[in-house]
């Protein structure tokens, strides 16, 4: 989450002539010079309201009010017409009023880890919004209203109670970033693959015990699926455009020989599951830099490891090898 919060801040800041002279962290120094406010960071600072002092400054475009104790967020917060990042994130929100919806110049929302449940339905007339983190909240159900919200490209829902996407998320066409992980998710969300832009899809920490590709994605790079209950990974063999691909720490056995059609591919993790014998052809990947096969029951590596045209670093310990072969020291190996 902080990684993601840290993109928010850096992606929108760059867009603002940045200076001293407009970057205030005390709310003191910021009354003292209303109109040089641009940058607001009051993270951190114990406040148990939104502070009502940041109307008095006509050029803020970026507040920061994120780990506070703040629990309401006042209606006339549509008075922040020139903002484009509000970060909120950690603190006691449980409800979003419909005048949120008029800030038509936010670019990047962060709402995560707050109590939240529900969006209200003029949400979706934030045309400009580009990142949306709902991270650590109460939401049970995927929030439709962003169904209408074909510009966004960055979402996050992590840490919530979700168990299913429904066909509704085909609209929105410009999502490149899609967090699902930790939720209640049980099955593959086929739903997905609708998704044009779609280039990172989170998924780990669910439930998920099957995968059903019904048609391959058009942009997917990096897929992870850590920490699932998978023991077959085969239909994923369909997305040609995988170039990462993250599936450690579930119940896979057997790697399916036409993994070699995953040309792109140059990170492959199938460490800590039940993996006991390794194809040959798997060194015909022609991309592959990065292959963790650590935490398995692997008791051999066919000779043709050691023909891996760009490999670099192999993961191979904590197997049931007796010793790693001499023909693939020339890899990293840990």
């Amino acid at each position: 989450m902080k990684k993601i919060i840290t993109i928010l801040i850096l992606l929108i800041t760059r867009n603002i002539a940045f200076s001293q002279n407009h970057y205030f962290n005390s709310l003191a120094d910021a009354m003292a010079h209303p109109d040089d406010v641009v940058i607001l960071d009051l993270s951190y600072n114990n406040l148990e309201a939104f502070p009502d002092a940041v109307y008095d400054f006509p050029n803020l475009k970026s507040l920061n009010l994120s780990n506070n104790f703040i629990t309401k967020i006042p209606g006339n917060i549509n008075n922040l017409k020139n903002l484009e990042l509000l970060l909120l994130n950690n603190n006691s929100i449980k409800s979003l009023p419909e005048s949120i919806s008029e800030l038509s110049n936010l670019k990047s929302l962060s709402l995560a880890g707050n109590n939240l449940s529900s969006l209200p339905l003029s949400f979706a007339s934030l045309k400009n919004l580009k990142e949306l983190s709902l991270a650590k909240n109460n939401f049970t159900q995927f929030p439709e209203v962003l169904f209408n919200m074909p510009n966004l490209e960055k979402l996050d829902l992590s840490n919530n109670a979700i168990f299913n996407v429904p066909q509704g998320i085909s609209k929105m066409t410009s999502l490149q970033y899609l967090y699902l992980n930790n939720n209640k998710l049980e099955e593959y969300p086929t739903t997905t693959e609708n998704l044009p832009s779609l280039f990172s899809l989170s998924l780990d920490y669910n439930s998920i015990s099957s995968i059903t590709i019904n048609k391959a994605y058009k942009n997917l790079t990096y897929l992870y699926l850590s920490y699932n209950q998978l023991k077959d990974f085969s239909p994923l063999i369909k997305i040609k455009t995988l170039k990462y691909l993250y599936l450690s720490h579930n119940q896979i056995s057997t790697i399916p020989t036409e993994i070699t059609s995953l040309e792109n591919l140059q990170v492959l993790d199938l460490s800590a599951n039940q993996i006991v014998v390794v194809p040959t052809n798997m060194s015909l990947l022609p991309e592959l830099t990065e292959l963790n096969l650590c935490s398995n029951r692997i008791y051999e590596l066919p000779e043709s490891f050691k023909n891996f045209a760009k490999l670099q670093r192999l993961g191979i310990t904590h197997n049931t090898m007796v010793e790693i072969p001499n023909f693939v020291s020339k890899y990293l190996i840990y």
